[in-house]
């Protein structure tokens, strides 16, 4: 995990700079993005989105370290249930970044104002 957190610092500070890479807002939009990405493509019901978000925000707030750990260990059990190999996932994505540095910045500064936090 140290080393997957070491080369995804080091990609974003070549590809989208320091101010974006540290942008914690800017981050968990993005973390968002890709979580939403992945129920579309397991295809849950954007209603299902909805009810679980009134859900979520009606209960206390946790601790980041904490709920870290709950998305990773639900990312694991996600996988395991569709057959997907993190591991290999998580390298192919790493190298398809490295392989498209300038259409993913050109992708970000395209995205509404709305969706993306500078």
């Amino acid at each position: 995990m140290r080393q997957l957190q070491t080369e995804t610092h080091e990609w974003m500070t070549r590809a989208l700079g320091p101010g974006i890479r540290d942008d914690k807002r800017e981050r968990v939009l993005r973390f968002l993005e890709e979580a939403l990405e992945l129920c579309q493509v397991c295809e849950l019901p954007v209603d299902a989105i909805h009810a679980m978000i009134d859900y979520t925000y009606n209960r206390p707030v946790g601790e980041i370290e904490d709920e870290v750990g709950g998305v990773l260990i639900c990312l694991a059990a996600l996988c395991n249930a569709n057959f997907v190999d993190m591991k290999s996932a998580v390298d192919t994505r790493m190298r398809l970044c490295n392989q498209n540095m300038e259409a993913i910045r050109l992708k970000h500064m395209a995205k509404p104002r709305s969706v993306r936090h500078i």
